[in-house]
């Protein structure tokens, strides 16, 4: 439970802020007491974690686009909760290299189902955008020997389709901040948290570089 002093406002857990990142340590639901509303979610969230308690920042804060990431045993119960916001489900092919000992790729699937609320509006119809995507993960903290991220590549495929310049995003789970950067290279606004502190604190240290993914 959140005391009434955190429901006041974010800014307590503001971490960092620039001109396209704002970037918070703490629980995403605490977005639920901003005000504001954003053109497109991308969540991510932490393995088994229950989506339902998730429901008011997924499902009311979003004027466009809402897309979950997550295996299909916890997505398809959401799903068939909001049927009416559903509009489809995409395959990602995910590649960990070198995660098996003969040192042939482990190739495993993601799923990320897509809400939709208020009119469609694509800003890239120039690129085949298909329903199954290829995405490597690739090792970002040499100290989590099994932390492995999303290339920014594929978030790059989704803010680049369904979002313009100037756009907000909301990723309420940002972990190691691959999303940041990516909504920063492509001057699109972004919201991220996260909650555990060491992963926010290596998004703070990219940002800070000013890195930029290849996409």
């Amino acid at each position: 439970s959140m005391t009434a002093a955190e429901l006041k406002g974010m800014n307590n857990f503001l971490i960092f802020k620039d001109e396209f990142v704002e970037l918070y340590n703490c629980d995403s639901r605490l977005f639920a007491s901003d005000d504001r509303i954003v053109d497109l979610v991308f969540a991510d969230p932490p393995f088994g974690m229950n989506l339902d308690e998730y429901e008011e920042i997924l499902m009311n804060k979003c004027s466009g686009h809402t897309f979950l990431m997550t295996n299909e045993r916890v997505l398809i119960p959401f799903i068939n909760k909001y049927l009416d916001k559903f509009v489809r489900l995409y395959a990602i092919n995910t590649v960990i290299p070198n995660l098996i000992c003969n040192k042939a790729p482990m190739q495993l699937a993601d799923f990320v189902s897509e809400f939709r609320f208020g009119k469609t509006r694509f800003e890239n119809t120039r690129e085949c955008f298909s329903n199954l995507i290829e995405a490597k993960k690739i090792r970002m903290m040499k100290q989590y020997s099994q932390n492995f991220d999303k290339q920014g590549s594929l978030f790059a495929v989704f803010i680049k389709h369904f979002t313009k310049e100037g756009d907000l995003i909301l990723d309420p789970f940002c972990g190691s901040g691959t999303s940041l950067l990516v909504a920063r290279k492509l001057k699109r606004k972004i919201i991220g948290i996260e909650l555990n502190e060491k992963s926010a604190n290596h998004a703070k240290l990219m940002l800070y570089q000013r890195e930029f993914p290849e996409l």
